[in-house]
């Protein structure tokens, strides 16, 4: 059973500070028995170095200050190359990265899909409801890495997805060949990189010999305007 905070499910169903009446209450509280019910939830993870560069960028790109090129980070993990300033500054400090997929699989997409056709307002709920469901499966998964972690004396960044920030999204397929995602989770991708299941998420996590464990949740490292920011 993947533990859900019904305030979680509240947020993606925009009750900002508002708590929602007995009704609609009452129907997310069955909307999730119903979404535990069909859950699947499958992950896979692994450790990796990482290491860090710079690329010079060029004027075509506006990057120049002062008619000098400024250096974008470049982030060598598994294989995968990412420039992305956001993520550099995420990982800043770090030796080695945890990447991740996990899901909480198919059963979901279909309850939404019934619900789309007899129930417009159960759709839209079993959407916010796995949303945080998925999130909390994260969570729980985070909270092992970081176990892990401490173990070796390390201590966790928080995760970061592709699509946070300029962290590409089009780094996902890199993701699903690490992770070999439809082998060990049965993740696949479209070609508009959405992965299917839908409740599924990727993500990085820096592991470093300093400070202490920070795990706050992307929406505070994410720059992108969303109405679903906590």
């Amino acid at each position: 059973m993947i533990e859900t905070d019904l305030n979680e499910v509240y947020r993606y169903l925009g009750f900002h500070g508002i708590k929602p009446s007995p009704e609609i209450t009452g129907m997310i509280q069955e909307c999730l028995e119903k979404l535990q019910e069909v859950s699947a939830p499958r992950s896979f993870y692994l450790y990796a170095p990482l290491e860090v560069s710079a690329k010079e960028t060029s004027s075509e790109v506006g990057q120049q200050t002062c008619g000098e090129a400024m250096p974008v980070p470049v982030l060598s993990f598994a294989g995968i190359q990412v420039q992305s300033k956001g993520l550099a500054k995420n990982l800043e400090g770090c030796q080695e990265v945890c990447l991740l997929a996990a899901t909480i699989g198919p059963g979901v997409d279909l309850l939404i899909r019934r619900a789309q056709v007899s129930a417009m307002s159960k759709a839209v709920v079993y959407q916010a409801a796995g949303a945080a469901m998925i999130e909390a499966y994260v969570d729980s998964l985070n909270e092992q890495i970081r176990q892990e972690a401490r173990a070796r004396g390390l201590y966790l960044r928080p995760r970061f997805s592709p699509g946070y920030g300029d962290f590409s999204l089009a780094h996902q397929s890199d993701f699903a060949r690490v992770l070999q995602m439809q082998k060990t989770c049965g993740i696949t991708l479209g070609s508009s990189l959405l992965m299917t299941p839908s409740k599924s998420v990727t993500a990085v996590i820096g592991l470093s010999e300093q400070g202490t464990d920070c795990l706050q949740p992307g929406c505070d490292t994410c720059e992108h305007p969303c109405e679903y920011r906590r």
